[in-house]
């Protein structure tokens, strides 16, 4: 439905991609290495150290698979069993609504609330503060998955989605309990997926458990890192 597809209808802006897309992570072939131009190249990864095709080999690329899996899943919501009508057709929301659906369900309730660092640029930061024009697509690839996304660090911060190591919001994240301090790529691998992926393998910092104190010396908030828990994202 084309309406459907519009992007402010199923929770974008205006200007932003249509929802019935789905986004997977380029890849780059050797054998067309040095065919690319700037106007049909595979583009590039957010959080992710760029490599040549060389030391990418098909076989360790998963990302058809993930694009199956979310396929054949779609596929199961858009002709759920025993849902057909008297006139032989499916009743069922259509396919821009079932992929925004898709895309909210991912994290679980409460939402998980985020904070970029090293990923906006100031500039850009400011001018987004002002809002109306289509988000980054960082920005709308967290909110998209229902997370919250918030300027700094506190206590409600559920994650810290970096660029790198070591920044000031890494630091403070990592005196969060709960607060999960992981790579751009993490986030990424759970778009790409439509599912939650771990984030063990994309820590840039160790956990805190729920319940210990920070290195201020104060108690820490019982409900600070809600939604963080590492086996789970």
């Amino acid at each position: 439905n084309a309406k459907d597809n519009d992007a402010v209808l199923t929770g974008g802006r205006r200007g932003e991609p249509p929802s019935n897309l789905l986004f997977i992570r380029p890849f780059h072939f050797a054998k067309f290495e040095n065919m690319k131009d700037i106007n049909n190249h595979s583009g590039t990864v957010l959080g992710l150290r760029q490599v040549s095709a060389e030391s990418e080999p098909a076989q360790q690329d998963e990302h058809l698979g993930l694009a199956l899996d979310v396929l054949m899943r779609l596929h199961s919501r858009f002709y759920p069993p025993g849902e057909d009508d008297k006139d032989g057709e499916v009743d069922t929301k259509s396919v821009p609504i079932l992929l925004r659906d898709m895309r909210r369900s991912v994290f679980p309730s409460p939402p998980p609330r985020f904070v970029f660092s090293g990923l906006i640029p100031q500039h850009q930061q400011r001018s987004l503060a002002l809002g109306g024009g289509p988000r980054l697509p960082i920005t709308r690839y967290a909110e998209d998955l229902g997370a919250l996304v918030g300027p700094s660090v506190d206590a409600r911060t559920t994650h810290v989605v970096a660029q790198r190591a070591g920044t000031e919001k890494c630091q403070a994240g990592a005196k969060v309990p709960g607060c999960c301090v992981v790579s751009a790529q993490w986030l990424m691998q759970c778009y790409w997926s439509l599912r939650p992926a771990s984030v063990l393998p994309y820590l840039f910092a160790p956990v805190m458990p729920k319940g210990e104190r920070r290195d201020d010396g104060d108690a820490a908030d019982e409900g600070g890192g809600g939604g963080g828990l590492p086996g789970k994202r």
